[in-house]
């Protein structure tokens, strides 16, 4: 996904980032500092700021990420850097609050899921169920508004808090297992199983139970998350099919191997400027 940034704030960020960036080196730039500057220039790409996370400590790091994300005008962009200054270890209220604020707007919607499913279970392309249309009617919605609300906008802010791995975001994850949305609810089990908050797991169970079983799938997708034999047994009830669970489960280790990786690389001692 990738976002344009504003020609004014991308000047702007540039040259404050010339501070940082104008130390002596011995043989040209060095790689944090080319990535740097690409997370300063247009388009905006998240991958640039998991390129960052897997850098050593560097006191040039957080600097450029908050400068950055004050001159961002985009939500998602603002989103992504706030999420990876979290994970770097800036715990300010400003990083969380602006994706806390989000992620309770997402938890606290209470609209009918537009997906429409026949008598077997099974969803309805390109229609939408009468609960929602005569949801949309009765509010003075427009209909595909606020499906791709339900579809992207809010799946994606409950994710993006996730991903920070804040322990106070743990109940603004659990009140998303409230959520008629099962890409809510999903998501907030990612949240909440990375914070390991494994008391959360009979609440799971009820949500799941709320469900279809065509959308409960979403929630296996997330359990593995945990890392733990109460998620896998849960996830097995869901998800009866075991090639099924061993694939979502390796795709979830791939993410969480990555995440490690990267954790220990921050660790390492930044080269001499």
């Amino acid at each position: 996904m990738r976002h344009p940034t504003s020609n004014a704030a991308a000047a702007a960020v540039l040259a404050l980032l010339g501070a940082f960036l104008s130390v002596p080196r011995a043989k040209g730039q060095d790689e944090l500092a080319k990535l740097l500057e690409r997370l300063a220039s247009a388009p905006f790409d998240e991958a640039t700021l998991y390129s960052l996370e897997g850098q050593p400590e560097d006191p040039r790091t957080l600097p450029a990420l908050r400068s950055v994300f004050e001159h961002a005008t985009d939500k998602r962009e603002k989103q992504w850097i706030a999420s990876t200054i979290l994970r770097l270890g800036d715990r300010s209220e400003e990083y969380f609050g602006y994706l806390a604020g989000y992620a309770k707007e997402a938890t606290e919607d209470q609209s009918p899921p537009f997906a429409k499913y026949d008598s077997n279970g099974q969803g309805v392309r390109g229609q939408f169920s009468s609960e929602f249309l005569n949801w949309c009617t009765v509010n003075g919605k427009d209909p595909r508004t606020v499906a791709a609300l339900q579809l992207g906008s809010y799946p994606d802010d409950i994710l993006i808090l996730a991903r920070a791995e804040d322990p106070r975001a743990l109940e603004l994850f659990r009140r998303g297992l409230e959520s008629p949305n099962p890409l809510v609810v999903a998501y907030s089990v990612q949240g909440l199983g990375r914070l390991h908050d494994t008391q959360a797991l009979p609440i799971i169970v009820q949500a799941a139970e709320r469900l279809r079983p065509a959308e409960r799938f979403v929630i296996s997708m997330n359990l593995p998350w945990y890392s733990q034999p109460e998620a896998f047994q849960l996830m097995a009830r869901l998800t009866p099919d075991a090639k099924l669970r061993d694939h979502l489960t390796q795709e979830v280790q791939q993410h969480q191997l990555a995440e490690m990786i990267r954790a220990q690389s921050r660790q390492r001692k930044a080269p001499p400027q």
